[in-house]
């Protein structure tokens, strides 16, 4: 279970992770790393040999906004974020993350979070749950008003500007 909010108290966005196992990961993002990681995460996204193997760009983002759109369709984001947990194994604060790292291995994406001393996470995502993580970071960046632009997936690519005949 995934939760990303924004803490206007401390500017910053909350990323709160569930594991399987009932531990609590919670780290804080600040605008810096967001900005920084976004471009990863859709690098990772769009990697997907589905959206690779098209032909022309805008294919390839209709591909990717179609799978999107398919990974959103089956997430619920209206459930509530279990309290419920057995531990907190990198402490009850949050761990301010300064250092990100994605990379893909087949269907997988592993984001590592790093504080700038201390130990860290990677947290291994699947396709569909990545597409779910990207939709609530730009959720949570829109309610921060950050002046960052972070792109709806599932809008229509932007058609190049052309002149007029």
């Amino acid at each position: 279970q995934i939760q990303v909010g924004f803490d206007a108290e401390h500017d910053r966005l909350l990323l709160r992770v569930n594991t399987s196992e009932k531990a609590e990961l919670r780290f804080w993002l600040t605008r810096r790393i967001v900005k920084r990681l976004w471009p990863l995460l859709l690098g990772s996204l769009r990697s997907n040999e589905d959206v690779v193997t098209q032909p022309t760009p805008e294919r390839r983002e209709a591909v990717l906004a179609f799978r999107h759109e398919g990974a959103l369709s089956k997430s619920d984001f209206t459930q509530r974020f279990s309290e419920e947990r057995a531990c907190t194994p990198l402490g009850e604060e949050p761990i301010l993350a300064t250092r990100a790292r994605l990379d893909r291995a087949g269907t997988q994406h592993r984001l590592a979070l790093h504080p700038t001393k201390g130990q860290g996470v990677t947290l291994t995502f699947e396709e569909p749950v990545m597409h779910s993580f990207c939709e609530l970071v730009r959720r949570a960046v829109r309610a921060a008003d950050w002046d960052l632009e972070l792109p709806d997936l599932n809008a229509p690519p932007p058609t190049a500007l052309g002149s007029a005949h």
